[in-house]
């Protein structure tokens, strides 16, 4: 787990919480857009990275749906798309 906190860390997609504004959700926070099923999270880099399937979530969160918040859609449009979340380092993949 630290080292999967590392690497994301370092690579800028994942950083701890801070503070934002009430439209730009704060960086390592999970959001998405009531209008469709995708999730992503605030990168270091100023970016919304994607999980691109409900696989690649699991591997990070379990099946704990409540962590991320709902923002509109001219909200999470208005962020830059980053690069696509990837399982979760150590991850058994079938």
């Amino acid at each position: 787990m630290l080292l999967a906190v590392a690497f994301f860390v370092l690579t800028g997609i994942l950083t701890a919480p801070g503070a934002s504004s009430a439209a730009t959700p704060a960086m390592g926070s999970l959001f998405k857009a009531p209008e469709h099923s995708a999730v992503y999270t605030m990168g270091g880099d100023g970016k919304r990275h994607v999980f691109p399937i409900e696989t690649v979530y699991k591997s990070w969160y379990g099946e704990n749906w409540s962590l991320h918040r709902t923002i509109s859609l001219p909200e999470v449009s208005s962020l830059m798309l980053g690069r696509n979340i990837v399982y979760k380092p150590g991850t058994l993949v079938k």
